[in-house]
């Protein structure tokens, strides 16, 4: 499994009032937001790529996959492959 990295800890956060689900989608894609920043250079291309239909998930648009950890899980090791050159 790849090791997750903690982003910040909102404390006082609004989060609290939201569901369990929502929450970890919040911190699913926020954690993928990072690491796609990362692969892809700028958190602008980053975004665009979340919300783009990705050839390696079958077309799937990877934001819409977060609400899920199997989803989640799928993204990220996309991006992990695009990131050491090894494209689907």
């Amino acid at each position: 499994m790849n090791e997750l990295q903690i982003v910040a800890f909102c404390p006082n956060s609004l989060l609290k009032c939201w569901s369990l689900a929502h929450r970890c989608f919040e911190g699913r894609h926020e954690q993928i937001l990072v690491t796609a920043t990362r692969v892809l250079g700028t958190r602008e291309s980053a975004e665009h790529w979340l919300i783009t239909p990705a050839r390696g998930l079958d077309y799937r648009v990877p934001c819409r996959m977060l609400s899920t950890q199997s989803g989640y899980e799928h993204v990220d090791t996309l991006l992990r492959q695009l990131e050491y050159g090894i494209y689907v």
